[in-house]
Formats: structure tokens, C-alpha cells, sequence
């Protein structure tokens, strides 16, 4: 007697198993890369707010002939709606950390913590830096 042996349609366990695999691998590269591109959309986020704060410094100079309404406590003076406005912004994108800020005589420096780590800093010299840079009450970036 001749059995006549009909080939199964369909895919075995093993196929299914590594299409799944390589599936996951390839999420798991697009997911890191998707996440590193987001961080360094904070940290530009960031930069971008430090930058205003330099528009805003320039304007306040302009009133008073001085940079002492820029800080208030080591931070910036939220009292102001536009420095409030950016200070918030600036928690938004570093886990909520508040830009420091310092002024003395006519010489000011705001510095905020990057998403990523490290700072941004800006002062009224016109640096304005990334990486270990920070102000303190001299109030220039360092």
C-alpha cells in the first residue's frame, strides 16, 4: 500500500519563535534610539530657556540699570511672569530641578542641570556653556 504523504501549510514553532525574536530586537534598538533622541530634545529644551533667560536679563538691565530683579534666593525671581514662565519650563524638561541664578554688581549668571547630566550656563559676560559649567555667587559660569 502507497501512503501519500500531504505536506502541513503553515509554519513550525521555530520559525514562529525567531521571527518573534528578531521582532524584539529590532523594537528594542528603534525604543534606545527613540529614547536618546527625546533626552537630547530636553536638554535643547533646557539650553533654549537658559538662552531666554539672557533676553530676559537684557530687559530687566534696561529698567533698572541693574541685574538684582533677575534672582531672588539663589533662583530665578518667579515674581517675574517671563522668568517664571521659563523656570518652569526649565523643571519641565530637567526632573524638576530649579535653575540657579546669581547676581552681583552688573554682572549676573543663571545655570540649570541638563536632562542627560552636566549644566548649561549663561552669564553676562556672553558665555554661554554645556557640560560641567555652573555659577556661583561670583556670578560668572565656571
Amino acid at each position: 500500500m502507497l501512503k501519500i504523504f500531504k505536506k502541513e501549510k503553515g509554519f513550525t514553532l521555530i520559525e514562529l519563535l525567531v521571527v518573534i525574536g528578531i521582532i524584539g530586537i529590532i523594537m528594542g534598538v528603534t525604543l534606545l534610539g527613540v529614547i536618546s533622541a527625546m533626552n537630547k530634545v530636553k536638554n535643547s529644551n533646557v539650553e533654549r530657556d537658559c538662552d531666554q533667560i539672557r533676553v530676559e536679563a537684557a530687559k530687566i538691565y534696561a529698567d533698572d540699570e541693574s541685574f538684582t530683579a533677575l534672582c531672588q534666593d539663589s533662583v530665578l525671581n518667579e515674581s517675574n511672569h517671563d522668568l517664571a514662565s521659563l523656570a518652569a519650563d526649565i523643571r519641565k524638561y530637567n526632573r524638576g530641578l530649579h535653575p540657579v541664578c546669581h547676581t552681583t554688581g552688573g554682572k549676573y549668571c543663571a545655570a540649570a542641570v541638563l536632562f542627560t547630566g552636566g549644566s548649561y550656563c549663561v552669564d553676562s559676560t556672553g558665555y554661554a556653556g554645556r557640560g560641567l559649567s555652573a555659577c556661583d555667587s561670583s556670578a560668572v559660569c565656571y
